[in-house]
């Protein structure tokens, strides 16, 4: 119970995607490590952690790589969590460029968790890379039903159809982004965007007016 409160309150405070928060999140799992080093979850969050920071936040140094050491730590701990190929694949993706590896571990995320939406929304990324943009937004469409309150997989649903020019859809699904949070930068940008690229150019600086403030 001591480990499984300790990594929780962890994973709570990294996913804020603050350094002070970071640090704290670092005291938690190897706090729990020393409960019981054979326990793969601490090393599952800081895999996720440092594969979050990696990807979209400058919390921490040389984040992706160990990420990946981590991910692997924890596959070795236990073969069939989900969420440490999730950050494989990621690291694969977006860094290594290695795209059947990506795959590989995107498929093996989803066989062992069907409902995990960072598999899905991750899968997604994948096909808008390869240029399969139906298969992309499916992906993505399909995280944000296993779970309409992921403010992560709401934004990349709306940032898919802006990337693939669908002004309109990404306009809606920003919005659905704002309901889940009413400060999210990323709707504001992505709606100033969109009307940018429409020729809606007061509304574009209004947008992005309010995700600078």
């Amino acid at each position: 119970p001591e480990l499984y409160r300790l990594y929780t309150q962890g994973t709570y405070y990294i996913s804020k995607n603050t350094k002070e928060d970071f640090s704290r999140a670092l005291k938690c799992f190897n706090d729990a490590m020393a409960v019981d080093p054979a326990d793969p979850l601490p090393y599952l969050g800081l895999a996720l952690g440092y594969s979050n920071a990696g990807h979209s936040s400058p919390v921490a140094e040389d984040a992706s790589n160990r990420a990946k050491s981590y991910a692997l730590k924890a596959l070795e701990l236990d073969s069939t969590l989900a969420d440490a190929h999730v950050v494989l694949a990621t690291r694969y993706l977006y860094t290594e460029w290695d795209f059947p590896k990506a795959e590989y571990h995107l498929r093996r995320a989803i066989e062992l968790n069907p409902n995990n939406p960072s598999a899905h929304y991750t899968y997604g990324w994948y096909y808008s890379l390869n240029n399969r943009i139906d298969e992309a937004i499916s992906e993505i469409k399909r995280s944000v039903e296993i779970d309409p309150t992921d403010v992560t997989a709401q934004g990349y649903l709306a940032w898919i159809h802006f990337y693939f020019g669908n002004f309109e859809e990404a306009l809606e699904e920003s919005r659905k982004l704002l309901q889940l949070d009413q400060n999210n930068s990323l709707a504001y940008y992505l709606m100033g965007s969109a009307y940018a690229e429409m020729g809606m150019n007061y509304e574009a600086i209004e947008m992005n007016t309010k995700g600078v403030s």
